[in-house]
């Protein structure tokens, strides 16, 4: 089967130590690997495990669900493994989106199509105050 794999790690883990545990999580899948993208340390929106960052890989891969039941225990019992997501992918595998960095997007603000420029008159308008 087709797998989208997201993995969380500790930031903290020496160069050495997350190599070592990234090879045994690719012993423990033992499928084909498609692609594999090292997103590096990221931040994140809130704390996870008390950490506000974490160390991300992505893997694209073809594997048995035996192996894949073995690395969610793994991931499971070892400690410096934040957190996992799995999809599975039935048909394609989605490489053929563009990433954002490829698109091109229009400008958020879009000129009027009178001419007049939006709020160049905001200053220009007096303040009421209303006291009673």
């Amino acid at each position: 089967m087709k797998y989208e794999i997201l993995i969380m790690m500790l930031p903290n883990l020496k160069d050495d130590k997350r190599q070592e545990l990234i090879l045994k999580i690719e012993k423990i899948l033992d499928g084909k690997i498609v692609k594999k993208e090292d997103w590096g340390l990221k931040n994140l929106a809130y704390k996870i495990k008390h950490q506000e960052q974490a160390y991300y890989l992505l893997y694209y891969l073809e594997a048995e669900i035996d192996n894949l039941n073995k690395f969610k225990k793994m991931s499971a019992i070892n400690k410096d493994i934040m957190r996992t997501f799995i999809l599975k992918h039935d048909k394609k595998w989605p490489f053929e989106m563009k990433t954002t960095k490829d698109l091109k997007f229009p400008e958020r603000r879009q000129p009027r199509k009178d001419g007049k420029n939006q709020g160049s008159n905001l200053e220009k308008r007096p303040i009421k105050a209303s006291y009673k």
